[in-house]
């Protein structure tokens, strides 16, 4: 079994286990999780930050250019492992870029469509006629 596919089992368990925190603070997690609501915890994503003069405002991982949507590209839609990933972006570390694909599930539904938008924007995507 490759590499990554073990640390995408990894990565879904504790996305899984922080889904299902019931009470963060009694965790002992109060610094990086806060509760929204009874439901929920929201997690801090430390290497994550955003902008609006910076890439339009895309949350990127911080201190470069790299959007969150860019990891997702290649690590989801292209099969990148984050580790070969790493080598193509050596200024990152492997921290920063599961950072920015658990951010990527904990706010799927807007870097989706942050990724359609940028899909339709892309001349490849329509062929001349």
């Amino acid at each position: 079994m490759p590499l990554h596919t073990d640390n995408w089992r990894l990565i879904t368990e504790l996305l899984d286990l922080s889904r299902n925190i019931d009470r963060p603070c009694r965790l002992g997690y109060a610094s990086s999780i806060h509760q929204v609501d009874d439901a929920m915890p929201k997690v801090l994503h430390p290497h994550i930050t955003s902008d609006p003069a910076i890439c339009g405002g895309s949350p990127r991982i911080d201190g470069t250019r790299i959007t969150v949507r860019t990891v997702v590209m290649y690590v989801l839609h292209h099969g990148m492992s984050p580790e070969e990933l790493l080598v193509s972006y050596p200024h990152l570390n492997l921290a920063s870029i599961y950072d920015a694909l658990s951010y990527y599930y904990d706010n799927r539904e807007d870097i989706d469509r942050e990724i359609a938008e940028n899909d339709a924007l892309d001349p490849a995507n329509h062929p001349f006629r």
